[in-house]
């Protein structure tokens, strides 16, 4: 299992869940190398592809995956549905507050804000997804951390541009940036540390999502129900990794100081081998029914479990509480 300090945890725990939630992890470098398979589909279903228009080059391998599926079935519902020219549907102004708990300990919370980016980031338009993460007095007693985190996502289409994370965690501070070049399908990593770059570059072959864009993801997707299935392009430092989520189940979730609302469950599939700690079975995320946001995150670890919870929504009007009679018919309708 691949170690995680506390941003992989923590906020990966909700971030990364969003995508994690998952069965079949593998590399994107390992699943476009096999072969003659992969080159036979390619050469079917490259023709009259959509194409990204930062790059007018066709979302081939990623895209193609689509491809494998039956029309109409679930595992249609693929990232290559999600990430079209429209802007995405979150804006500036727009802020998330959670709370962490480590085995029933409240543990500390972040924050997740849209902001505007007046200037153009190589000719695109771009929004700033700004998260910080702190854990609290008693967590900070033995294990302190603040860590600031931001994607530049591409203001038409959500997919990210560029990665920032400043860590500052007990034992471990460096900074670790990743640009993405779509118009070449590379993505440069770089980890400053005691002084130093540790540049390293490796291969994007359509859209992705990072480790703090990932949230707003299911966010483009207009509508899921129980038995849904979606497969989410997740970069880290050095590869592309894919992940599916299953629907399995709806709620009623009450989110402190807003009200209850409806809410679906996802959860892993199976055991991911190799795969972060987020992507094994006995985790499950509850996101919001009708905008996606995430609502709440179970995650078993060896030392423990952690708990994240949504405890504020700010400028989010379609995010609404159900009345009484909601409720009930709610209730009545299986949540």
């Amino acid at each position: 299992m691949k170690h995680c300090g506390w941003v992989e945890v923590c906020w990966a725990a909700g971030w990364l869940f969003v995508s994690a939630s998952v069965a079949g992890c593998r590399s994107h470098a390992q699943e476009v190398t096999r072969g003659t398979e992969a080159a036979a589909v390619t050469k079917g279903a490259t023709a009259g592809m959509p194409t990204d228009n930062a790059s007018q080059a066709p979302i081939s391998r990623v895209e193609l995956r689509s491809a494998l599926v039956q029309p109409g079935s679930p595992e249609a519902k693929n990232f290559a549905s999600v990430f079209k020219q429209m802007p995405p549907p979150y804006h500036p102004g727009e802020e998330l507050t959670f709370s962490f708990k480590w085995s029933g300990i409240s543990a500390g919370r972040a924050s997740l804000k849209v902001l505007e980016v007046p200037e153009p980031l190589k000719g695109r338009k771009v929004l700033k997804l700004d998260s910080v993460i702190e854990s609290n007095a008693f967590v900070s007693a033995f294990y302190r951390v603040r860590d600031h985190s931001y994607s530049l996502v591409d203001a038409e289409t959500g997919f990210s541009r560029y990665y920032y994370l400043d860590k500052k965690e007990k034992r471990s501070e460096y900074l670790d940036t990743i640009e993405y070049d779509y118009d070449k399908g590379t993505a440069l990593y770089n980890r400053h540390e005691k002084g130093t770059d540790n540049p390293k570059q490796f291969p994007i072959y359509g859209p992705v999502s990072d480790v703090v864009s990932v949230v707003h993801y299911y966010r483009q997707i207009p509508k899921l129900a129980v038995g849904d299935v979606v497969e989410v392009p997740l970069s880290t430092e050095s590869e592309v990794f894919y992940f599916k989520m299953k629907v399995d189940d709806k709620d009623l979730i009450k989110v402190y100081g807003v009200g209850t609302v409806r809410a679906l469950r996802v959860s892993p599939a199976e055991d991911v081998e190799n795969g972060p700690a987020m992507c094994n079975t006995g985790s499950c995320m509850w996101i919001e029914e009708v905008t996606h946001i995430p609502l709440r995150v179970t995650i078993d670890l060896a030392f423990g479990s952690i708990t994240m919870y949504l405890s504020d929504v700010d400028n989010v009007p379609e995010f609404k509480a159900l009345d009484s009679k909601q409720i009930r018919a709610a209730k009545k309708d299986g949540y």
